[in-house]
């Protein structure tokens, strides 16, 4: 093996931890002291999926929170939304896997 190759190999061995996927972060936005009716909550759901092809290629994986985020905020129509809770799951198959996060929350209309 050559020094060049050597080298090479090296720095893709340092560099490639610094190349992984990154997720967009999804900040839960909790009003304080707001005045809503109680006795109106209702159940909102919503979720995001994306796909590891091969375990190397994401396909919508790092957005899925966010996704599913703003897809709960959507339907809550503005809305107070309290009680959020995260589920995440994963399918294997035979090209990749699938994963999935699941936002759970109660709305409650403001008065």
């Amino acid at each position: 093996m050559t020094v060049w190759a050597k080298r090479f190999l090296l720095g893709a061995l340092v560099i490639s931890p610094l190349l992984g996927c990154v997720g967009v972060p999804v900040l839960l936005r909790i009003a304080e002291n707001v005045q809503y009716d109680a006795t109106k909550g209702r159940p909102l759901s919503a979720s995001g999926c994306g796909f590891m092809l091969g375990g190397f290629i994401p396909i919508r994986v790092n957005s899925r929170q966010s996704r599913a985020y703003s897809l709960l905020v959507s339907l809550a129509q503005g809305d107070y939304v309290v009680d959020i809770a995260v589920q995440e799951s994963w399918t294997y198959s035979f090209v990749g896997s699938s994963y999935c996060t699941r936002f759970t929350a109660t709305a409650y209309p403001r008065q």
